[in-house]
């Protein structure tokens, strides 16, 4: 008898949704969302920038962007202030309990990635990462530029 199983792409989504979906319940936990981690992570990584070039850097719209900013720098993780060169715009820039709950998500990433990893052979997890870039380029996905970036800081 023919063994049945899940088509491999659905199989690869939902493994994909359910370790996305763990991650986003341990950072809301600990006070923090992914969105939260992009922004604080983004204005850690680069120089004091205006707002409009945040958002266009994330990618969001400036009200998406100005409605995490506002609570963000409610809870005192950010500071926004006119920019002397141009009054029009914000400057944006990290404070120290900003950067104090960058490296908290960045831990609370560490150990998920920790959990994950800790389940397979070393062997299985060069194995994983082989099998995951043969499907990326067969589906013609990018060098992970971006993405090495993004994953590298959570690195200790």
């Amino acid at each position: 008898m023919a063994r049945v199983r899940m088509p491999l792409g659905q199989r690869l989504a939902a493994t994909a949704r359910a370790a996305d979906r763990a991650l986003d319940q341990e950072l809301v936990r600990r006070g923090g969302s992914r969105t939260v981690y992009r922004v604080l992570h983004h204005l850690a990584t680069r120089p004091a920038g205006n707002q409009a070039e945040v958002a266009e850097a994330m990618g969001l719209t400036g009200q998406t962007l100005s409605h995490h900013l506002g609570k963000l720098e409610a809870e005192g993780l950010l500071t926004r202030h006119r920019d002397p060169m141009d009054r029009r715009a914000h400057l944006v820039e990290l404070t120290d309990a900003g950067h104090a709950r960058l490296e908290e998500m960045r831990q609370t990433h560490r150990e998920h990635e920790r959990q994950l990893v800790s389940r397979l052979d070393p062997e299985e997890v060069d194995e994983l990462e082989r099998l995951l870039a043969r499907v990326d380029r067969v589906f013609g996905v990018p060098a992970p530029t971006e993405l090495e970036r993004w994953l590298a800081s959570f690195e200790d």
